[in-house]
């Protein structure tokens, strides 16, 4: 009895010196298999100028904010930085809910005419958004719209009678379709719609129309005809569910128009080819753009470089071709 006791502990005591091994490689995996979260988009420097988003995160890895800057690098007579915020959003959350009840954007305009100099900048306008839910899943928004009309430096937008908006959401296993209301008080209806045709862990196609009045749609169409088979940064994101007709855009300007630039938080993968077209009265020009991109050992992007082509819609021909690339930074 003696020697079969001896024999039991000894087995106990192996097993118990195994288990922190155990234990250690499973942390080991499971921190392997943890994403990083998207903390940054940033394009290149084009002409001493770029452009960023940036994601900031509570120590729940929950979105608190969304910053868009446009930077701009001065090489003369020294050397300097100039920062401006473009937009900013405001993720609100109750209690240890994952899921945002409401969000605020804020939107800034520049008045200062010296691009040397440190941005004068105003807040043009504020929106307080709230999420409407229904079976758990998001049906649109109701939010309170705040306009600075005359620019004002210290403009107090809390005694300002805000627009009321409403938004509607549906979504199906095929098509996202979201309409908002920009009506105001005493003029004639105006309404922003997009509707998107989904693969249906991508998106196919994207129709966003603009209507006032009677004066017809500005329309834009987006054909998006190739994804890779790797991770949308934005997809893994707690606000995503809530976004999914929303998009990051980082565009470029110039001779010929706006490159929209941008990545849908819907979708699973990242796309590769994309095609832009609009009505005549919006522009002239297709775009024809191609992307590539380098990953990181998550299989998610960390370089992206877009070959854009602009296209006279009128008879076809090549009006420009440039490259623009964009660096994904991620929490470590």
């Amino acid at each position: 009895m003696k020697i079969n006791l001896k024999h039991k502990m000894k087995a106990v005591l192996t097993v118990l010196g195994i288990i922190p091994f155990i234990l250690c490689a499973q942390i080991s995996k499971n921190s392997a298999n943890t994403l990083p979260l998207l903390e940054s988009i940033i394009s290149d420097t084009v002409n001493e100028n770029f452009n960023q988003v940036s994601f900031l995160y509570d120590d729940y890895k929950k979105v608190i904010s969304i910053i868009n800057k446009e930077v701009k690098i001065h090489s003369k007579p020294s050397k300097k930085i100039v920062e401006k915020i473009i937009k900013e959003q405001l993720f609100e959350y109750k209690g240890a809910n994952t899921i945002p009840y409401a969000r605020k954007i804020y939107s800034y305009k520049d008045l200062s005419f010296d691009t040397t100099v440190n941005p004068r900048l105003i807040l043009e306008s504020i929106e307080h958004q709230y999420f409407l839910e229904e079976n758990g899943n998001i049906v649109g928004d109701s939010s309170m719209y705040f306009y600075n009309h005359l620019d004002g430096l210290d403009w107090n937008w809390e005694k300002d009678e805000p627009q009321k908006r409403i938004s509607k959401l549906e979504q199906t296993p095929n098509s996202i379709y979201h309409e908002l209301d920009l009506t105001k008080p005493y003029s004639p209806p105006t309404t922003l719609t997009n509707e998107l045709k989904l693969t249906p862990v991508n998106i196919s196609k994207v129709i966003s129309r603009y209507r006032y009045a009677n004066r017809g749609n500005d329309a834009t169409f987006y054909t998006y005809s190739r994804y890779d088979g790797m991770l949308n940064p934005l997809k893994q994101l707690n606000i995503a569910m809530y976004l999914i007709n929303e998009k990051i855009s980082l565009g470029s300007g110039g001779q010929y128009g706006k490159t929209d630039i941008n990545w849908y938080f819907f979708n699973q993968n990242n796309c590769t080819n994309y095609f832009v077209t609009t009505d005549e009265q919006s522009s002239h020009y297709k775009d024809m753009n191609t992307i590539s991109y380098t990953y990181n050992r998550f299989k998610q992007p960390v370089l992206a470089k877009v070959r854009i082509k602009k296209i006279y819609a009128n008879g076809g021909a090549l009006a420009a071709k440039y490259q623009q690339s964009f660096t994904f930074r991620y929490k470590k």
